[in-house]
């Protein structure tokens, strides 16, 4: 998806007549006004697509503040980084609450019906989870520090590039083009290092190098007028999906132990004669 569909391109006429500057600011404007109709989704619990989302925007945000940085105020690059973080790691509770949700209805259905009632008691648990961590997430994003940072960041990206720094003035081709490449090479190296035994905190960060070259050739993808950049990004995205999968794995295996903890002391939940089989 190109950032700059049902709005114009930012590049007007050649390449040359937008800088880098502009064009990060428009790509974080346009973010910002995503990120905005997500997050009243995400509270209104519209579904768990909003959350996912709302997620991915603040993703593709931390990636251009990441990557263009040196284009920034050094002060104001690092404050909004920090924020994006922290607005990124209050939203996974409820993010991985749904992959579990999502997992074991699937599980469900894999199921003989005369066993599926063992998982019953189950899921009546995780929705009650899952409830609790959309109402710890609601708290956070009517909280003081999250709308303090929200106006700060409109204030930030209306004022403009005027104080950025001299590099910001650079045709935006001439800025974007090293990132996708650096980004690119970084990724192999992390991909040839990766064998059986790598953890799997190395596949996590494989996937993350993937989405970062994804988000940047989706963003700039009109400095490219005479490639293809969807296959390029095609086959990045089905390394991510693989990826992804293995990483809700890993998220389900680690919450299953503190799940059983928390399911055997509940005493608001049915009591389950049988064993559940997932213990």
């Amino acid at each position: 998806m190109n950032i700059f569909q049902n709005g114009g391109s930012v590049f007007s006429g050649t390449q040359g007549d937008i800088t880098g500057g502009d064009a990060v600011r428009h790509i974080l404007s346009r973010l910002l006004d995503d990120l905005l109709k997500c997050e009243s989704d995400v509270r209104d619990d519209v579904s768990t697509e909003s959350l996912h989302n709302y997620r991915v925007t603040i993703r593709r945000t931390r990636t251009i503040l990441g990557q263009f940085k040196s284009l920034m105020p050094p002060g104001a690059a690092a404050h909004f980084s920090r924020e994006f973080r922290w607005l990124g790691g209050i939203t996974g509770p409820l993010r991985d609450a749904d992959v579990h949700l999502n997992a074991i209805n699937r599980h469900l259905g894999e199921l003989p019906t005369e066993l599926q009632s063992n998982l019953k008691p189950f899921l009546l648990y995780l929705k009650q989870h899952r409830k609790q961590e959309h109402q710890k997430l609601l708290q956070h994003l009517i909280g003081s520090r999250c709308i303090s940072f929200a106006s700060d960041w409109r204030v930030f990206l209306h004022k403009g590039i005027s104080d950025w720094g001299h590099a910001s003035q650079t045709e935006a081709a001439g800025v974007a083009r090293p990132r996708i490449w650096r980004l690119y090479k970084k990724m192999l190296r992390h991909g040839r290092n990766i064998g059986a035994g790598s953890p799997a905190s190395s596949l996590h960060e494989l996937r993350k190098e993937s989405k970062k070259l994804r988000y940047l050739l989706e963003f700039f993808d009109e400095i490219y007028p005479n490639q293809d950049v969807l296959a390029l990004t095609k086959p990045v995205r089905k390394l991510q999906a693989v990826l992804g999968e293995h990483q809700d794995l890993e998220v389900q295996v680690n919450a299953l132990q503190q799940f059983r903890k928390d399911f055997a002391g509940n005493d608001t939940l049915p009591v389950q004669k049988k064993p559940c089989l997932i213990f």
